[in-house]
């Protein structure tokens, strides 16, 4: 015989009876087998292995991926900071467009990690190039010298996840 218990708030009480089985599953008695629907058939999975597609799992996020995503926003707001501070709306275009990319860069790197690493690569490599001479010229920190480092750093990174991949495994 099932133990009963209740729970009596300020009204009628629930009573919850548990699996005689213990395995969970199964139907005991008519009821569905602790699971709480119609026994899978309510047009939302249609059997017990579609359950689990039903919501939509995170991935977590790689490193690579965290890079890239901190790396596009640097990047973006320092192409708005460029805007505000000066004006200048080729910092608000380039800012915005190498944002863009390096956005695509990180939602193509799970899927299609060379071809991600090749675009981030280049514009990892063209942001050195500009901002690097721009530093070399001002000696400024902010903005050219930390996107210049930034960008070393990424570059760097870039490259290792072609090669990385690209290399065959030797064992």
């Amino acid at each position: 015989m099932p133990t009963t218990f209740t729970v009596d708030p300020a009204g009628p009480g629930i009573t919850i009876l548990p699996e005689a089985d213990g395995d969970g599953g199964g139907d005991s008695g008519g009821t569905n087998g602790g699971r709480g629907d119609n026994g899978g058939n309510n047009n939302e999975g249609g059997s017990d292995e579609g359950e689990n597609h039903n919501s939509k799992k995170k991935m977590a996020l790689s490193m690579s991926q965290k890079l890239t995503l901190g790396y596009a926003f640097l990047v973006g707001a320092g192409g708005f900071m460029g805007y505000l501070k000066s004006g200048s709306t080729k910092s608000l275009i380039a800012g915005g467009v190498s944002a863009s990319l390096l956005y695509a860069v990180y939602t193509m790197l799970p899927t299609q990690p060379v071809l991600a690493s090749a675009i981030g690569f280049v514009l990892s490599a063209g942001l050195l190039g500009v901002m690097g001479s721009r530093f070399l010229k001002s000696k400024k920190v902010f903005p050219a010298g930390v996107v210049s480092f930034v960008s070393f750093v990424m570059t760097g990174g870039y490259l290792h996840g072609i090669l990385r991949i690209r290399s065959p495994k030797m064992s």
